[in-house]
């Protein structure tokens, strides 16, 4: 097992040893890891050249993504987050490059902020273009009984779009 002289490293300690008092920790150093503390670095004195998350870039891409999700549902609210992605990624983008360091998730978000800004814009648009004709149609949808009224409700909807356009 162990000699003789050697202590338990998990032992607790022996009532006559004295006391040592932990090391002080920078300010808003928690101890953990990544817990912060120094800035640039993860605040951990164990790997102190460790580098931060990239948590703003990540806000960022998450921002582009409930876009994408918004886009689906409700343009107008995927315009503004399409917006937000892509002011939070430029500005984790400069950022992180100030401090010496790429922002992959920053870089991320600022292609699906005017990706999803644009399909946005695109939407509300042709919405507002073709708002009658969409709404005509969904008035004679909800009034559709049967297959055949369904088709009849489409034809219309088709003539009356190549009226508009053609």
């Amino acid at each position: 097992m162990s000699e003789p002289g050697e202590r338990d490293p998990y032992a607790p300690p022996p009532d006559d040893a004295p006391e040592t008092p932990d090391p002080p920790r920078p300010r808003g150093d928690s101890g953990l890891p990544g817990s912060g503390g120094t800035y640039g670095g993860s605040g951990d004195p164990r790997h102190p050249g460790a580098a931060q998350p990239d948590h703003q870039g990540t806000r960022a891409l998450l921002a582009g993504m409930a876009s994408l999700l918004f886009l689906l549902w409700f343009p107008p609210l995927g315009l503004l987050f399409g917006v937000f992605a892509l002011v939070a990624g430029v500005r984790a983008v400069r950022a992180r490059r100030a401090r010496g360091l790429s922002s992959p998730s920053g870089v991320g978000a600022i292609v699906f902020g005017p990706t999803t800004m644009l399909l946005a814009l695109l939407g509300v648009v042709v919405v507002s273009v073709l708002y009658r004709e969409f709404s005509a149609y969904a008035e004679c949808m909800a009034g559709a009984n049967t297959e055949k009224a369904k088709q009849i409700c489409q034809d219309r909807l088709i003539d009356a779009l190549e009226r508009r356009f053609g």
